[in-house]
């Protein structure tokens, strides 16, 4: 509790970005035509690389739809 005291922009921002990893591994799953090793893939990088992860796939997602 110490540490929500003393950040607690940080804190909000790291729970928002996990349950954005989460909504995205969610869409990814669930609502994507990707193949298999595609998907495997995204998952690696959606939860690999911090932030960048989730901006890129959606990102490439909205790109692919066009």
């Amino acid at each position: 509790m110490e540490l929500v005291a003393k950040f607690p922009l940080a804190v909000v921002l790291i729970v928002a970005n996990y349950l954005l990893v989460v909504y995205s591994v969610f869409h990814l799953i669930f609502k994507t035509h990707y193949t298999l090793a595609q998907r495997l893939n995204w998952v690696v990088v959606l939860w690999i690389v911090p932030l960048l992860g989730p901006m890129a796939y959606w990102y490439f997602w909205r790109r692919r739809d066009r």
